[in-house]
């Protein structure tokens, strides 16, 4: 029926993104245009008819600008980050990609307890009306936003104490043979450390040489009074476009040594899911945290004497209690008493004194004589004088 062909969809939809990722691993950028067009991943028993899946993707694709980057992922909020004549089409009702930037939306917790862990339900950016939107402000850029709205070579940076620097300096020396891009020089692998590449001369006007003052970009640093950096253009070498590269362990490759012990693999032991981001080894065992928050909140109120020897918490859990009790049916000989007591709750480790389970008119601890003394005495010791317990605790 028609959810089992979405939830089909959903998983194929899944599958190729899977082999997107493997491919962008190990052979590059399959394609710049896919994406994942939902907000959940299916489950494993939805991966249903991927034998005839297609894999294959469009390698003609280009990736987006840098400021279209922005327009697709910011907010309204952060509108002012972007060029002025461009800001208005995240804001008017009028804009023909207003729909890109919702006020208001919905966050699905999916199962998680902070809001930045859900899901946020955003519209999908449609990427052709995005660029045919973009066409019509492109020309409102000023010379500055222009430059960093362009996709410029990779830099590699070199201090004058590595390797390869005597070799690349000759970069910036005029000569017959002068370096471009055009005529780039290949770096040996031998003196970079294993990076190889094509390199050509810097000409941007920012870039200093070796021995000059460079202002810093940011306020309060200190100038560089000296600079050690050549810093010049920088491109992988060429590959053609069915070039395949091996997914292989290089040779001479040495493995680091195993981490896992033989006890690690022992499956005897029951398993334990880890919730969060925090190791639980005592999961559904450790309370300690629960009995010391009950400790803490109960030993703090007021008490309040009661005859009979008790003393009954002022608040504390009986509070909480107290109107569900009284509302609960009585047994017939009018003598009900709930699964805990309305006396008051206590905890097993309280700090006036030991109270042991089932109390009754008096504590008698073995071996009981005068000089009996508990093993973490907090005060004068009063001797037992009747059978009150209450009286052997009062001053103790």
């Amino acid at each position: 029926d028609e959810i089992d062909q979405f939830r089909v969809e959903v998983a194929q939809h899944y599958a190729r993104g899977l082999c997107w990722v493997l491919q962008y691993y190990y052979q590059g950028v399959p394609a710049w245009d896919w994406y994942f067009p939902y907000h959940y991943a299916p489950f494993a028993s939805d991966f249903l008819h991927l034998k005839d899946l297609p894999v294959t993707f469009d390698k003609k694709t280009k990736p987006f600008k840098p400021l279209e980057q922005l327009m697709a992922v910011f907010p309204s909020q952060s509108r002012q980050f972007l060029p002025v004549e461009w800001q208005p089409l995240m804001t008017q009702k009028e804009s023909p990609i207003i729909d890109f930037y919702p006020l208001n939306f919905c966050i699905d917790l999916n199962g998680k307890q902070q809001l930045w862990q859900g899901v946020a339900l955003l519209p999908f950016v449609d990427e052709k009306r995005l660029h045919r939107t973009l066409e019509h402000v492109y020309s409102t850029l000023t010379n500055e936003e222009e430059r960093r709205n362009k996709r410029d070579s990779d830099r590699l940076f070199i201090h004058s104490s590595d390797l390869c620097y005597d070799y690349l300096k000759k970069l910036y020396v005029p000569g017959e043979n002068e370096i471009t891009k055009k005529n780039s020089l290949e770096l040996p692998t031998r003196l970079s450390g294993g990076i190889a590449g094509l390199l050509w001369p810097d000409d941007d006007d920012k870039i200093k040489p070796i021995g000059d003052k460079i202002k810093p970009p940011l306020p309060n640093c200190e100038d560089v009074l000296n600079n050690q950096i050549m810093c010049v253009k920088y491109r992988d070498l060429p590959y053609d476009d069915d070039y395949i590269f091996q997914a292989k362990l290089l040779d001479n490759v040495q493995m680091p040594t195993p981490t896992l012990k033989p006890y690690d693999y022992d499956q005897s032991q029951p398993f334990r899911p880890n919730l969060g981001f925090a190791q639980r080894p005592q999961y559904q065992r450790d309370f300690a945290t629960a009995h010391r928050t009950i400790r803490h909140s109960i030993g703090s109120q007021q008490q309040q004497q009661q005859p009979g020897g008790f003393t009954r918490q002022s608040g504390g859990f009986n509070n909480y209690r107290q109107p569900y009790d009284n509302n609960r049916q009585r047994e017939s000989n009018g003598d009900y008493r709930p699964r805990y007591s309305n006396d008051g709750y206590r905890p097993r480790f309280q700090n006036d004194g030991f109270r042991p389970r089932n109390l009754n008119d008096g504590y008698r601890p073995r071996n009981f004589n005068d000089d009996y003394r508990p093993r973490h005495p907090r005060g004068n010791f009063q001797p037992r004088q009747n059978n009150s317990y209450n009286s052997y605790r009062q001053n103790y």
